[in-house]
């Protein structure tokens, strides 16, 4: 029947990016940069990373954090979640094919 996907699946995935790219990227790689960085800074890409913090860090920091927690929300809505069959939409066959407009 359609529509009875596991849910779990993008709940887990989806969380697991947030919290990697949230958590890793954005606070792990912010403060780890900062350590390192000598008092004249260092290139990174476009931008040049010194040792002290500024608005651009913090704000930096805290969309990490935020974007963990809700990736931490999201593993525990797919921890919670009833489970269904993992399989690609209409692989079985069970969707009428779109109508065509005339």
């Amino acid at each position: 029947m359609p529509g009875e996907g596991n849910v779990r699946v993008g709940f887990l995935v989806a969380g697991l990016l947030l919290v990697v790219f949230g958590w890793g990227g954005a606070v792990i790689l912010n403060v780890y940069l900062h350590t390192i960085a000598p008092p004249n800074g260092i290139p990174v890409l476009l931008w040049r990373v010194y040792p002290g913090w500024s608005l651009y860090d913090g704000v930096l920091a805290f969309l990490g954090v935020l974007a963990t927690l809700v990736g931490l929300g999201m593993l525990y809505l797919a921890r919670h979640k009833p489970s269904g069959s993992v399989r690609l939409p209409d692989t079985e066959g069970e969707l009428r094919p779109d109508t065509v407009l005339p």
